[in-house]
């Protein structure tokens, strides 16, 4: 890490240190907002555009709903009883019923009703085609323009034919009329009661009703069929049932009939035979006696009775649904979609949303310096001001003594601000031999060094300003090229002189170059020969022109690295800083120049404004 020249009071401690290294604070996320201010404004702006479009485009739909109550009842076995069962129904059945109210099998009954597979106008959805259509329709009202027969400038692409009988056609418009019927259809439990509501959605509200009563009844024809279904199935068992326990019945009456007849107490017994002993043979010869064969022809008497009377009393109950309609679906007023505040607070959001997000991936990945808390964590140094971008001048530099033109600016604040941060370091060791870097040559750093020797001059101190950049310089071009004598010492030093309308001197780069003024073995030759000199300010040259102009750099009481805010990479300033290390260069501070989102605007006073004096 590199050495700084400023004194421990200045320094900041190691608690500020880690702050800045490991913490984000709500300042930082506010300065990243107000950074990305106009990107997700402009996002959010987009999205509301889009938001517009979509609900202008979309053509509103109606809901109308009815509601079907689930009424439990006791089978017939059960309502005989004369002790009290409390039926009810869980979840699960509530939600078998919701599950056949959205069958298609109970779509189909609605559609074939009302023939909506050849209603053209109900499989109609919102597509790409016909959205670009309707906003055609709206940019020609607009601009007063005729729509004339083909030649609109969208097409929408024409649907199948309707009269097209074939089975492919058929089974195609069948599928697209079940598939928007199931779209449209909404079917939901009321709070926790036996209440089921069933929604239908349609672009007609007088269709939206008529689909929703033909659900509905549909569903109480299906539960009425399917108790019809089960009571003939139940009939058919019973007769059958019946048939065959009349002819047990009669079977078993005639075999006791039979055994009365023949006056004996069994039937088929045999007589007993005198090989048999009497104690071994005594239950063989027993057989069926009377009174089993009247029990056994009384029951089957008694189960053709009650089959009987079940089968009369089933045929004779009328059948009827386990739900009844409680409200009957009318046409709705007003249209239940698109839902415009929503979707306008879902475009706002989404905007919202998408800048930030782009906005924190591009400062993830922008490599760029753009504080003076980047410099303090990546490099050990402190930001001796940030000069902001001056109006209407090329580049958004200041001329070399825009301090002076100027003196209540923002970019003139700045450069006194820097001053004074050299004038404190001065404190601890004498300066007098200041060098200007960068790491390009359109960073400022000529701007820079010229504002430093106007205000330095301004102040009464003699001042030189050398100019080192021989191959991007600017400001040896304000002199002639003849000034001075070429020589030795003494005739080069007859080179400098002051700018035409500069208070300060000025040494040429050509004088520089010529003689290797700043080279390794002349420069500390150099800076004793300019004794005269109260300050000296020297432009060094860009460190890509190559590390063999920073050989200076050791011979100079401090150096200043300037930095173009948003457009040096950490990588490069990376580079010039290690060189300046390797030279043994005392940086005193870096610069950021063009600055448009200060880190301090906040506390500054804006041009024109004055505070009131107490």
């Amino acid at each position: 890490m590199l050495e700084r020249t400023w004194p421990a009071s200045m320094a900041q401690s190691p608690l500020q240190r880690e702050r800045d290294s490991g913490f984000t604070s709500f300042a930082d996320i506010l300065a990243f907002v107000r950074a990305s201010a106009l990107p997700i404004g402009l996002f959010v702006v987009f999205g509301l555009l889009l938001a517009q479009l979509y609900v202008a485009t979309t053509e509103p739909t109606y809901t109308a709903s009815a509601e079907v109550l689930i009424t439990p009842k006791l089978p017939a076995s059960l309502q005989l009883q004369p002790s009290e069962i409390n039926l009810s129904l869980d979840t699960a059945q509530i939600e078998s019923q919701i599950v056949v109210l959205q069958s298609e099998k109970i779509a189909k009954r609605v559609i074939d009703k009302l023939d909506l597979v050849h209603d053209a106008d109900f499989t109609q959805t919102d597509t790409v085609a016909s959205r670009l259509v309707v906003l055609e329709h709206m940019i020609r009202q607009a601009l007063g323009l005729k729509e004339e027969a083909g030649k609109l400038w969208f097409h929408e692409d024409p649907a199948a034919d309707p009269t097209d009988n074939s089975s492919q056609a058929e089974f195609v418009r069948a599928r697209r009329t079940m598939d928007t019927f199931m779209k449209n259809l909404d079917v939901h439990r009321v709070g926790v009661s036996y209440a089921l509501e069933i929604g239908f959605r349609s672009r007609d509200p007088e269709q939206a009703a008529e689909i929703a009563n033909a659900t509905a009844d549909a569903y109480m024809r299906e539960q009425l069929d399917t108790r019809v279904d089960d009571t003939e199935n139940g009939l058919q068992w019973l007769e059958d049932r019946i048939e065959h326990i009349r002819v047990q019945m009669n079977d078993a009456a005639i075999a006791a009939q039979t055994f009365r007849s023949r006056h004996d107490y069994a039937i088929g017994a045999r007589a007993p035979s005198s090989e048999d002993s009497p104690t071994a043979d005594e239950g063989k010869g027993k057989g069926v006696t009377l009174d089993e064969l009247e029990a056994t022809a009384e029951s089957y008497k008694k189960m053709y009775e009650s089959f009987l009377q079940a089968f009369t009393t089933s045929a004779n109950q009328r059948p009827s649904p386990d739900a009844r309609v409680i409200t009957q679906a009318t046409s709705p007023l007003a249209p239940s979609g698109p839902r415009k505040k929503l979707i306008l607070a879902f475009g706002a959001v989404s905007g919202i949303m998408l800048g930030l997000g782009l906005a924190f991936l591009r400062n993830l990945l922008d490599d760029t310096i753009r504080s003076p808390k980047q410099l303090r964590e990546e490099f050990g140094l402190e930001c001796l001001g940030e000069l902001p971008a001056v109006p209407r001048r090329s580049g958004g530099f200041g001329c070399f003594d825009e301090a002076l033109h100027a003196p209540g600016s923002p970019f003139a604040r700045s450069i006194k601000g820097i001053k004074a941060a050299i004038g404190i370091a001065s404190l601890d060791r004498p300066i007098r031999f200041v060098g200007v870097a960068s790491v390009s040559p359109d960073e400022g750093k000529s701007m820079l060094a010229g504002n430093l020797a106007a205000l330095w001059a301004k102040s009464g101190a003699r001042t030189l300003l050398i100019d080192a950049d021989t191959e991007h310089s600017v400001i040896s071009g304000e002199i002639p090229h003849d000034a001075g004598k070429d020589g030795k010492t003494a005739e080069w030093a007859g080179a400098i002189g002051p700018g035409p309308n500069h208070a300060f001197d000025i040494l040429p780069n050509y004088i520089v170059e010529k003689h290797d003024l700043l080279g390794a073995g002349n420069a500390q030759k150099t800076f004793a020969a300019l004794d005269r000199y109260e300050m000296v300010i020297v432009d060094l040259p860009p460190f890509t022109s190559g590390s063999h102009g920073l050989a200076a750099s050791s011979q100079l009481d401090g150096v200043i690295v300037t930095v173009g805010w948003g457009k040096t990479s950490q990588n490069v300033a990376a580079e010039l800083i290690h060189a300046l290390f390797m030279a043994k260069a005392s940086v005193l501070g870096v610069v950021l120049t063009r600055v448009r989102k200060s880190s301090n605007a906040r506390f500054r006073v804006m041009p024109g404004k004055r505070l009131s004096r107490k």
